[in-house]
């Protein structure tokens, strides 16, 4: 945008000059989750006092065996299909983690340790086992957007993703935690003494507990970003006046620029934006080199 290619009446505010009047910065989208803390009576999760014992750090050493060689997190993953659309809504992650620095879950999340103490008091203790079970809003209804903040590069700019913007979206999630519930209360997890850990959100604590109300309004105090961000570059034909780019990444009327990251999806997939981003690294190297040669 600051180079002139972005909505004209937003450039023209900050006097820019405009070479080309595209979307940019619009149709902002993103996966978001909401963990349900599970605490468990069976040493089976990862957890702080087992990463630093001297015996499991020798068995990842000699062996690469042990608490130290499990993907921290990430255990498990399934997607749910709600019958609201053609895609799976929900993906279901399993992290497998009793406790862990707690600078790690701030970080992450950019929630204060306050409202993690309310959301998941556990992971502070360096012992404690349990797990999260995580419904993740696989197709978003939602859209944000990014505008410049000033014609300074180094001024970060307004990002504002509206997030659960759509009703619909809460709701899915809302499906999403009453899943993750109902499978903790399934024998495999139930043998491990599982039960979950309701935060416990000044602003929830007047509608009735196990309600649509209560999960509602979790979902909305708690939901976190995966950090997959994509779509203000959307690609589309030149008849798509939401589009930036055609199908082969050239910018709508700026000869010799292409753009080639997880901007240009039109939609999020179903799943992690990783694949699909080196997908379209990969399709963007073969089209240059495609273009070089003729």
């Amino acid at each position: 945008m600051l180079s002139g290619i972005g909505p004209q009446q937003h450039l023209k505010s900050l006097g820019i000059e405009v070479h080309a009047d595209l979307p940019v910065g619009n149709n902002l989208q993103d996966h978001v989750f909401l963990p349900v803390r599970v605490q468990l009576n069976t040493s089976v999760s990862f957890t702080e006092t087992k990463a630093k014992k001297a015996l499991e750090i020798l068995k990842y050493l000699l062996f690469r065996k042990g608490v130290l060689s499990e993907a921290i997190g990430m255990s498990a993953v399934g997607s749910i299909k709600l019958a609201r659309e053609d895609r799976p809504e929900l993906y279901m992650y399993l992290l497998n983690i009793g406790s862990y620095k707690t600078q790690m879950y701030q970080i992450v999340s950019g929630i204060s340790e306050e409202a993690w103490r309310k959301f998941a008091p556990g992971v502070y203790d360096p012992s404690e086992e349990g797990c999260f079970i995580a419904p993740a809003l696989m197709q978003p209804r939602s859209r944000g957007n990014i505008t410049l903040a000033s014609t300074d590069p180094f001024q970060f700019p307004v990002i504002n993703p509206r997030y659960l913007n759509d009703k619909h979206d809460v709701d899915t999630l809302v499906e999403g935690i009453k899943i993750a519930i109902a499978m903790t209360e399934m024998k495999p997890l139930q043998e491990l003494g599982a039960t979950v850990h309701i935060p416990e959100y000044s602003g929830c604590s007047h509608h009735p507990p196990k309600s649509n109300a209560m999960y509602s309004c979790l979902v909305r105090h708690g939901a976190m970003s995966l950090y997959h961000y994509i779509g203000t570059c959307k690609m589309g034909g030149i008849e798509d006046a939401a589009s930036v780019v055609n199908p082969e990444l050239r910018v709508h009327g700026i000869a010799g620029l292409r753009v080639v990251d997880a901007s240009i999806m039109p939609d999020l997939p179903t799943g992690n934006t990783m694949g699909p981003t080196l997908m379209i690294a990969e399709k963007a190297a073969a089209i240059i080199l495609r273009d070089v040669k003729d």
